[in-house]
């Protein structure tokens, strides 16, 4: 195999002579649209905009990024966890039991593209006057019932990086009425610049490291981290850059979804390997997963593995310490064992099959 799965995006270089194809629009939910420099961004955005105090709790689940939980720390908000069931979907019972009054917001994540059940949190959170905020990181171009979604919750942020290869972005978006909704933006600040320039740069050495190997592979990874370090510490809220932007309008989704759903599809069905076990057993018509999640009971091990063999495989995700580890045991139970395998936009048939050759030398070295 002369290229590598998996990993950060390398930088879109023939999108920059595509014309603009302008499909964008039809993957977002109505509603007042505002572009983030990234996920964090929309978050804060968020907490401002709904008007969220130190008096105030947020209901979170318990299992998800620990990156979430920076913007309200900033803010100095009291966030209460909920739990989640083995194949991550919610317990809207629990939920409701921790509503208190105090209780003011409930952040659902719809993982790996798969959405959670709307009707019933829309009318949870009607029923006790909370804010529905929907975290669709994971499942930016994921449809639900006809509509992009996003459309059912007062707001959705999401994270374009997770999906495409562009330097940054995140769709914030409100559906509660839009003379509510305003936005001051931080000042252009050299952080941001720095911040966007080690990205690009890293993007840039990335893709001429896999065309011709002349750069050292370790460089670009620095510059990754370094701008990963950057992150959070410029103002916020930043604007997208008008680099990104720019791209947004240039991708053909429909063959991004048709791509990531047809790896997905193909994986799932050649997988018969003891070693790991599928997260999700099917891929609803509207889904456009993020990867193709396994739990495995010696994960590291493959993980070291895979990455030997050009595979490189992230870890959705590594819980905060916040979340306790004997109230919450299923979270922490698959937080220890959860590996995504790449099926990206990237790749094709002959990737899955090679990944599916790699998962088969494991299992008979195991």
């Amino acid at each position: 195999m002369n290229k590598e799965i998996g990993g950060e995006f390398e930088f879109p270089v023939s999108c920059l002579f595509k014309r603009q194809v302008y499909q964008l629009d039809r993957f977002m939910p109505d509603g007042t649209r505002l572009f983030t420099s990234s996920g964090r961004d929309s978050l804060s955005l968020i907490i401002r905009v709904l008007g969220l105090t130190r008096d105030d709790e947020v209901l979170l689940p318990s299992y998800l990024c620990p990156e979430i939980l920076r913007p309200f720390r900033d803010a100095d908000i009291a966030v209460n966890f909920y739990r989640i069931n083995k194949d991550l979907s919610i317990d809207l019972d629990d939920i409701a039991k921790r509503i208190t009054k105090k209780t003011k917001a409930l952040l659902v994540i719809h993982y790996f593209g798969y959405p959670q059940p709307l009707k019933k949190l829309l009318q949870l959170s009607q029923n006790h006057s909370l804010f529905l905020i929907e975290d669709t990181v994971q499942a930016f171009l994921t449809g639900c019932d006809g509509q992009p979604l996003g459309s059912v919750g007062d707001t959705c942020f999401s994270s374009f990086r997770k999906f495409l290869p562009v330097l940054d972005g995140s769709l914030v978006l409100f559906n509660i009425k839009s003379s509510s909704v305003e936005c001051n933006w931080s000042t252009q600040s050299l952080t941001h610049l720095f911040y966007l320039c080690l990205r690009c740069l890293g993007m840039i050495l990335k893709n001429v490291y896999l065309k011709t190997f002349l750069v050292p592979k370790p460089l670009f990874l620095w510059l990754f981290r370094q701008a990963d370090e950057l992150l959070s510490r410029y103002p916020k809220p930043a604007k997208i850059s008008s680099l990104s932007q720019s791209l947004l309008h240039k991708f053909d989704f429909y063959e991004i979804v048709s791509r990531r759903r047809a790896n997905f599809q193909h994986l799932l069905d050649n997988w018969h390997f003891k070693t790991a076990r599928p997260l999700f057993l099917n891929l609803p018509p509207d889904v456009c997963p993020l990867g193709f999640p396994v739990i495995a009971e010696d994960r590291d091990y493959i993980k070291k593995e895979l990455i030997h063999r050009g595979v490189y495989p992230p870890i959705h995700w590594n819980l905060p310490a916040e979340v306790d580890q004997e109230e919450y045991k299923t979270p922490w139970q698959i937080s220890r064992h959860i590996l995504t395998i790449p099926i990206d936009q990237r790749y094709e048939t002959k990737d899955m099959e090679y990944i599916l050759k790699q998962f088969e030398k494991i299992e008979c070295e195991v």
